[in-house]
C-alpha cells in the first residue's frame, strides 16, 4: 500500500517534495491543501519553475508521469514553493 505525500511549503524557498521512504512509483499527483497556487521546479534553486494555478478553492492537481526508484529518505519528485504557507499533498497513482 502506498503512503500519501505531504510536504509543508511556503512562499520563501523551494523545498524538496519526496516520496515516502522506501516507496517507488511511475506516477504521482500533487496539489495544495488550501487550493492556492504553487510553483514546481525540477531543480532546488527554482530554475525553470512553472506556476501551477488554482481557482482559489480547489487547486489544480499536477500529474507527473515518471519512474521513481525507492530510497531510504524518500526519492525527490520535484521542488516546490507556495504562494502562501500550506501543505503540498499528493498520492502515488501507480
Amino acid at each position: 500500500m502506498y503512503e500519501n505525500i505531504k510536504t509543508a511549503i511556503t512562499a520563501t524557498d523551494f523545498v524538496p517534495v519526496r516520496l515516502p521512504a522506501n516507496q517507488k512509483c511511475s506516477s504521482v499527483s500533487l496539489w495544495t491543501e488550501d487550493g492556492s497556487y504553487w510553483e514546481r521546479s525540477f531543480v532546488a534553486d527554482g530554475t525553470g519553475s512553472i506556476k501551477v494555478t488554482s481557482d482559489g478553492t480547489a487547486g489544480m492537481a499536477v500529474n507527473i508521469n515518471q519512474e521513481y526508484g525507492a530510497s531510504a529518505v524518500g526519492t525527490i519528485v520535484c521542488y516546490a514553493k507556495g504562494s502562501a504557507s500550506t501543505n503540498l499533498v499528493g498520492i502515488i497513482t501507480v
